[in-house]
């Protein structure tokens, strides 16, 4: 049986000075049986300029591509809902530094990401498993409010490459895991620094120098590997660089 599909998409007016329109948009899909993401169809929503999202909704893949900016600028706890969502901003960002564009994923699926400035995306249920993120000019922050961030890709691959700096936040989680790190690759001045918090454990591999503010565990073990070395990069003395259950530390490698 075909895939069905309805697709639904208004613009309206916006307050926000991002850009001139804000987009809502609806897809459901009845698919053949299978259960598979790829059976429900795919969504290609492109911008020659800034789109400022107010819903997505997918039961399928999704791509969103701009020249320009992807931000999120709704009520609703959801900017996008789909399977596998592909984000690729021109030369704007992800999101801003002060608000996340928030994502609810459906399960098994993963996020490829790309922006010329900041990119800041917030997981709103379950874990984030990541492919590859990448900001050319900005920081990544990646943070998820009930799941891990996670290595979709299982190798040694860079799943998060900034300009600047890397934060990570897995609130009721864990940051990647022993058997399958999360890769990074964090810039090379020594303002570009590294903080992830995860109750559950952090699991990280840098590509180069890992400049560390902080990796906290709570309730979990800290694992911290670096091609070339591991240094203390905020020498404020007022927290612990690193907290957790057991600490292992890798560099030189």
């Amino acid at each position: 049986t075909a895939t069905t599909e309805i697709y639904t998409l208004s613009l309206h007016d916006a307050s926000s000075d991002l850009t001139s329109a804000a987009v809502e948009v609806s897809v459901t899909g009845t698919a053949d049986g299978s259960g598979s993401l790829a059976d429900k169809g795919a969504v290609l929503l492109g911008s020659e300029s800034a789109l400022n999202i107010r819903t997505f909704s997918s039961t399928g893949d999704a791509t969103l591509k701009t020249s320009a900016g992807i931000y999120y600028i709704g009520t609703g706890p959801a900017a996008v809902t789909s399977g596998t969502l592909i984000l690729e901003s021109g030369t704007g960002g992800l999101g801003t530094a002060a608000t996340p564009f928030r994502i609810n994923l459906h399960d098994g699926a993963s996020l490829p990401a790309r922006g010329t400035l900041t990119i800041n995306i917030q997981e709103l249920s379950g874990h984030l498993p990541l492919e590859t993120i990448y900001s050319q000019q900005g920081d990544v922050k990646i943070s998820t409010v009930s799941g891990s961030i996670l290595d979709f890709l299982n190798n040694d691959l860079v799943n998060i490459q900034a300009a600047n700096s890397i934060t990570l936040d897995a609130v009721g989680g864990a940051i990647g895991a022993a058997s399958n790190m999360v890769d990074v690759d964090a810039g090379s001045q020594a303002t570009d620094l590294l903080t992830a918090t995860g109750p559950n454990g952090v699991y990280l591999s840098e590509a180069d120098v890992l400049r560390l503010d902080r990796a906290h565990a709570t309730a979990g073990d800290v694992h911290l590997k670096a091609v070339v070395s591991i240094v203390d990069a905020v020498t404020d003395g007022a927290t612990h660089d690193i907290l957790g259950k057991n600490i292992n530390l890798l560099a030189g490698s």
